[in-house]
């Protein structure tokens, strides 16, 4: 009765990171001239590779 042991195909398994899980909707696009000095602080401290993509 192999069939008691096999995996399910097609599940996908959650990917669970220290911070929470991921929103599942797409990230939104920053605008650094629309954002306050407190935000842009805040993107850069805790998405540095974001800041470093919107200031090349």
């Amino acid at each position: 009765m192999p069939y008691l042991f096999q995996e399910a195909s097609g599940t996908a398994k959650p990917k669970i990171v220290a911070g929470g899980n991921p929103s599942a909707t797409p990230p939104a696009s920053y605008d650094l001239a629309k954002m306050s000095y407190k935000e842009v602080a805040k993107l850069k401290a805790e998405q540095p590779e974001v800041f470093e993509q919107l200031t090349k």
